[in-house]
């Protein structure tokens, strides 16, 4: 139904949560995605929260266009208090699209309206989606740059290192490693200092 009132080159927007005690769930949100438009990536902005991109146009990000956009005031204070202070912070929290994410879904059955199975969740067997699975899957976001040369490597791959700081620290926590919690905490600090969602996570 989103889809009919898109006009050509929309794009759909859907949170995906992956941390989720059935990791067949949030794979089931993007399988659906994938019947609808050619192509979806997955960005995961905060924690295990991820957010879903689809369109039927490929993936061609400008950075320039992006730079501009996350320069507007209310969007720039917005991104900073959430980590994002920079286009090479947001652009760090790609993870995959297409062929790679399809293959991460795998064969698992979509969402329709005549089968809501997100609605009978407990019927499906305790299986989380991984850390360690979301690292491995992580691929370059440089693949889908309109003009990579604008865009500063050296930032993006610190950031990159943060996002997996942040990741691991998440996986610590939930496994009651507080001192490997706390070491990926300092590794973020160390290499981001200025960072608003390190320092929300380190204070709390």
């Amino acid at each position: 139904m989103a889809k009919q009132k898109m006009r050509p080159g929309g794009v759909l927007a859907q949170w995906v949560p992956l941390d989720f005690n059935r990791g067949i769930l949030p794979k089931m949100i993007l399988k659906a995605m994938m019947g609808q438009f050619r192509h979806v990536s997955l960005w995961l902005p905060s924690r295990m929260e991820g957010v879903a991109i689809a369109s039927d146009e490929p993936l061609n990000i400008d950075p320039r266009e992006l730079a501009m956009r996350m320069s507007k005031p209310a969007v720039a204070d917005d991104l900073t208090a959430n980590g994002l202070g920079s286009p090479e912070d947001f652009l760090a929290t790609f993870i995959a699209a297409d062929e790679k994410l399809a293959a991460f879904v795998g064969d698992v059955p979509s969402l329709t309206d005549d089968r809501p199975r997100l609605e009978y969740c407990n019927w499906y067997p305790l299986s989380s989606v991984g850390v360690d699975e979301l690292k491995r899957l992580r691929e370059p976001v440089e693949a889908y740059l309109a003009d990579s040369s604008i865009v500063d490597e050296a930032r993006l791959d610190t950031a990159r290192t943060v996002a997996n700081a942040i990741l691991d620290e998440h996986k610590a926590t939930a496994d009651g490693d507080k001192s490997a919690a706390r070491a990926a905490l300092r590794l973020a600090v160390k290499l981001d200092p200025d960072n608003s969602y390190v320092d929300f996570l380190t204070a709390s």
